[in-house]
Order: C-alpha cells, then structure tokens, then sequence
C-alpha cells in the first residue's frame, strides 16, 4: 500500500492511473480486514480485537422535541472515525454536532461524519430552530484482546499479553485516498504510522513468545530437580546396596569356610574309632 501511495504520489502519472492503483489500494484495505477477521487459533480470534458494547442516552432524559442520534459503524480504539445520524422528526434542520466542547461538525439533514475519541466523550447536538440537546454517549468500539495463560500447577500463576485490533479501522488505514497526489501524501503518513503499530504489536507477541519459552525452560528444570528428589527419597543407592550385598557375601563364605574346618576334626575322631 505504502509502494502505491508513492506512486500515486507521483505528478508524472494520469488520473487514470491514480483511479486503477485506487482499486488495487481499496483490495488491500479490504484483504487487512479479512485478515484481522478471519486469523484465529482453535476458534478464538486474535486479530479483530474485543468488541465493547456502545450506549446511548440524553443528559436530563429523553431526547427534546424528538430529537435523537445514533452512532453508526463505530468500531476503533481510539481517533475512531463514527457516523452520527442525526434526526428531528421526518424534516430537515440545520445542526452543528460537538465533541467536548469543540465542534466537528455542522450541516443541513441527517448525517454528518466526524473523528473522535472513544474514552469519555460527549456528543452535542444542536439543530436551529427551538431544539438542542446534550448526547451523552459511550461508542461500540473493538479494544486489545487479552489472553491468559496458566503456566504453574497452583491456583492464579498465570501469565497473560495482550493483542490490539489490526483492523483498517483501529491502523487508520481505511481512509486511505489516493485518488489525488495530496491524498497520496497524506495516505503514506497513515500507512507508515500502521507499519510502525503493526511492528510494535509484533514484538510484543515475540516478547512473550520468549517470555513463555523461558517459563517452559523453567518449568522444565523445576520437573527434572522434582523427580531427582522424589528418586532420592524412592530409589535405591546402588553403590551403597552393591558395598552391603559384597560384604556379606563375603562374611557369609568365611563363615562356610571356618564351619567346613570345624567340621573336620569330628571327621578325624570318627576315623580313629573305625
């Protein structure tokens, strides 16, 4: 993505061109997100992230006059970009919507796109007219998928990491346009900053990959130091049992060998009397 968003870049080439590497980028935005959908270990998915339950309300109770807005397509960590839809009954108004305090957005209808953070932010909406009201609302939106390991044979000795959604949407590459030489510059800021998140994510995952080695490792050494105790206390001391049985194979023929003389001078005596 990063090769074409250079050569779209690029002010020798067509707008023609510029429309087919477009196509090609639009392919590779939908292949991340194929990807980061469909990558899971034994049915557990690891690259789409934990979807958090979005909620929705007016400050003061219902909505003024009719007027509500939802949150459409919300589904970032953070910089999420969301679709406010707006409405006040089935007519038009003009409207301003902002976000903590500072306006993002304003138009005429129902709808209008803006950027925001996820965490604690407040919607305001206010249509011309006799109506406005404050949103406050919390956003659906996909964060780091955790996952824990049990890696002792007592109770809570466990180890755990974490792996961020690699969705286009939480890399900041689903807004990738290079259809313009300055959307092309603009889009290979964005997909550097995506490379960079997905290196980062990488070594975290190869830091506890070694992490885990090194517990096996351990784990290891503490089974084999476990069953050399348990063959201490089990087994039998060959060397020290060989030593005893040697030594009382030799008492025990010594002591055939003096009972094999005692018993000849009775011999001798039965002779004489013959």
């Amino acid at each position: 993505m990063r090769e074409l968003a250079v050569q779209a870049a690029n002010g020798s080439i067509t707008s023609a061109d510029r429309q087919n590497i477009t196509s090609e980028v639009n392919q590779l935005i939908s292949e991340l997100d194929r990807i980061a959908e469909t990558t899971q270990f034994n049915t557990q998915s690891l690259l789409s992230g934990q979807a958090v339950a979005a909620s929705i309300g007016w400050s003061g109770g219902s909505a003024p006059n009719g007027v509500s807005a939802t949150i459409v397509n919300a589904s970032a960590v953070t910089n999420a970009v969301y679709t406010i839809i707006a409405t006040y009954g089935n007519s038009s108004f003009d409207y301003t919507i902002s976000i903590n305090s500072s306006v993002v957005a304003s138009g005429v209808n129902n709808g209008a796109t803006v950027t925001a953070t996820v965490n604690g932010i407040q919607f305001v909406l206010n249509p011309t007219g006799n109506v406005s009201g404050t949103l406050n609302a919390t956003a659906a939106y996909n964060t780091a998928q955790s996952f824990s390991f049990h890696i002792g044979a007592n109770a809570n000795q466990t180890t755990s990491f974490s792996i961020n959604p690699m969705d286009t949407t939480s890399l900041g590459v689903n807004v990738v346009d290079v259809s313009t030489v300055e959307g092309a510059n603009t889009a290979i800021g964005l997909i550097d900053a995506a490379i960079t998140n997905v290196a980062s994510q990488r070594s975290t995952l190869g830091a506890a990959q070694n992490r885990l080695e090194h517990t096996i490792n351990n784990l290891t050494v503490a089974s084999e130091n476990l069953s050399a105790s348990e063959s201490r206390i089990r087994d039998v001391d060959m060397a020290f049992e060989m030593t005893n049985y040697t030594k009382n194979q030799i008492m025990l023929q010594a002591g055939v060998a003096m009972l094999a003389q005692a018993n000849v001078a009775p011999q001798m005596v039965l002779q004489l009397l013959r």
